[in-house]
């Protein structure tokens, strides 16, 4: 194909006709041939495996109308059914402004929860009046909530919409359980 010419020579005429590009070396010509002997083009086969992005417009919306068909359900497990990277799914569901919102509980008040508060408040001053460092003692935890149908946690809990549902779902029954250690400091 190259004629009598090698690719060195190829390679250095090339580089004088074109000295405003990059040089070229005699191995790039030696591929160029190669690839032109075997597809009869110098262009690039398309890369097999994944494709980079499967954000398309059909994606997209097979994408929101799962997820307006089942609002609750999670990126992960949508994306193991629909073999779209959580990374596309988000990537969907930001481009057309779709945020996971996060489940509020209603906890129901009960007629002697303002006097156990007022019985709270009043045990910590009595503390504070003892002690004066007892602030410095105590270690304030977080919150765990537990219901009657055994769930525990609504962290991972999310709805995933275009707008605010203002989502209160009042029909689980909450027990909360607030954790306050305290101690000696050493």
């Amino acid at each position: 194909m190259s004629g009598e010419r090698s690719n060195r020579v190829i390679a250095a005429d090339f580089n004088a006709r074109h000295t405003t590009r990059p040089p070229i070396s005699h191995a790039t010509v030696s591929k160029l041939l190669a690839k032109f002997r075997k597809t009869g083009s110098v262009l690039d086969l398309p890369k097999c495996g994944r494709m980079k992005s499967v954000t398309n417009e059909e994606t997209s919306v097979a994408v929101l109308a799962s997820f307006s068909k089942s609002p609750q359900r999670s990126t992960r497990r949508m994306s193991l059914e629909s073999g779209i990277s959580r990374t596309s799914l988000w990537r969907i569901l930001a481009t057309h402004k779709w945020h996971p919102y996060k489940l509020q509980l209603l906890q129901h008040l009960n007629e002697d929860d303002p006097d156990r508060r007022t019985e709270s408040a009043e045990w910590a001053k009595q503390k504070l009046e003892q002690d004066p460092q007892f602030t410095q003692k105590i270690l304030f935890s977080d919150e765990a909530n537990f219901y009657v149908n055994g769930e525990v946690n609504k962290q991972n809990h999310r709805y995933w919409s275009d707008t605010n549902p203002h989502w209160i779902d009042p029909s689980k029954t909450v027990g909360t359980i607030y954790g306050v250690v305290y101690g000696v400091q050493r």
